[in-house]
């Protein structure tokens, strides 16, 4: 009878490495919940490691040979992690699954089979597997922390909190399960909790991008943006900024009324060769809503090089964004019939653009042809995302021209949308007028 032995070998270590992820204070394996090889599958687990060095896919047809019903669970955990590197998420989810077949008790396998689901957006599934290990009693920090992280995703940050601090108590060096810890204080509203823990973290470890980045959103929480920025400068002098980081930054300014400083800062966000069309477009877009086409144009130069030098190609919807905002920074920069000739075209290949007519119909005001402003606002009114805006728009066009009592009768649909106390009272001002 072939003796059997405990799993304990190199090569397992490795596959631990490569598909689990140790973390500081974790033992390698409970003994109990690993499955046992003989001493012939070693030798081929050892093989299979030493393929994969140089061809994985050769390590993988040995396995896919050697593995059958009766060969050990460990064999499958090995294909599976294979698999799994190899970015193959179907294969290496069915070979876990044949792992636990064989070795129900096997948590390894149960906590990468997880981290495929988690992957592929099935979060309950994966929180299923997690309790079972949960359960048995012999859950890793690993496992907590991913318990917290399903958690947070299901928008339940109680049982995320409960999870990362069992995670720390056990491993109080696990920097992932603080920012998983914050997030959840975050999301319970316990804005001050979160900024004492973040400023202690990033007492001790300054260059954590993650913790500053997270301090600055409990701060503007709690209506505090002059300390979002101080912590959003901070991870810019101290040479950590991611571009997210950086673009935020200039968003902030923006708002407090520093165009020239978030001008800056959103240069240096995108300055690297696949910066995020979609920020550039809400960045350009964010100057021209405060009528700065000079700024505007700045990015707008940015984003053709990135879709022409660099390379980065527009999806239909960004191109269409682009040509939006073109159009806007010609219509601030006076020229209105190069506005008007490309709002048309937009209006063209979309007639149900609200934002597209509520422009024509401010064109067509500006040009004194009133009555084809109108049209364009009564049409950019069906359209729901825009109803609001055409009936204050079309409102102020008739308060203009002394239809008093039409301009009340709009403002009332107005106030039917969405009631806003600045309508109110301008509604209140007109009715005076009608008197």
């Amino acid at each position: 009878m072939v003796k059997k032995i405990t799993l304990l070998v190199f090569c397992f270590g490795i596959f631990f490495g490569l598909a689990y992820g140790q973390e500081n204070g974790e033992k390698a394996a409970h003994y109990d919940r690993e499955p046992t090889v003989s001493r012939q599958e070693a030798k081929i687990l050892e093989k299979a490691v030493s393929l994969a060095e140089d061809d994985r896919e050769a390590a993988i047809k040995l396995l896919l040979e050697e593995t059958d019903n009766d060969s050990s669970a460990a064999l499958n955990f090995a294909l599976g992690s294979f698999y799994f590197q190899k970015d193959k998420p179907a294969e290496a989810e069915a070979a876990y699954h044949r792992a636990l077949a064989k070795f129900p008790s096997f948590d390894r396998a149960r906590a990468n089979l997880a981290r495929i689901l988690i992957k592929e957006d099935r979060i309950d599934e994966a929180l299923n597997e997690l309790k079972e290990i949960l359960l048995s009693g012999t859950a890793r920090p690993s496992t907590l922390t991913m318990i917290g992280y399903t958690s947070l995703l299901k928008e339940e940050p109680v049982p995320a909190e409960m999870a990362y601090r069992q995670a720390l108590l056990i491993n109080p060096e696990d920097s992932n399960a603080y920012a998983g810890l914050v997030k959840s204080l975050l999301m319970q509203e316990r804005y001050r909790e979160a900024v004492s823990l973040l400023e202690d973290l990033l007492e001790e470890d300054p260059h954590r991008c993650e913790f500053w980045f997270l301090l600055a959103n409990a701060r503007l929480a709690l209506d505090e943006p002059d300390r979002a920025i101080i912590a959003l400068e901070c991870t810019r002098r101290l040479e950590v900024a991611s571009d997210e980081a950086m673009a935020t930054l200039a968003d902030l300014y923006l708002n407090g009324g520093y165009p020239e400083e978030a001008l800056s800062r959103y240069h240096e966000a995108f300055a690297g060769k696949d910066p995020s069309i979609d920020r550039m477009l809400r960045a350009a877009k964010a100057f021209t809503l405060i009528k700065d086409p000079t700024r505007a144009e700045v990015l707008l130069k940015r984003l053709r090089k990135a879709t022409g030098g660099d390379g980065l190609d527009l999806t239909p919807d960004q191109e269409r964004e682009l040509n939006r905002l073109e159009a806007g920074r010609a219509h601030l920069e006076g020229d209105i019939d190069g506005a008007r000739r490309a709002y048309q075209q937009l209006l063209d290949d979309d007639p149900l653009d609200g934002e597209v007519l509520l422009a024509l119909g401010d064109l067509s005001r500006e040009k004194k042809e009133l009555e084809e402003a109108i049209i364009f606002y009564e049409q950019a009114s069906r359209i729901t995302d825009t109803r609001l805006n055409a009936f204050l728009r079309h409102a102020q066009l008739e308060v203009e021209r002394g239809h008093y009592g039409q301009a009340v009768k709009l403002l009332k649909k107005a106030q039917l949308v969405k009631p806003q106390q600045h309508v109110a009272d301008y509604l209140e001002q007109v009715r005076r007028l009608v008197r």
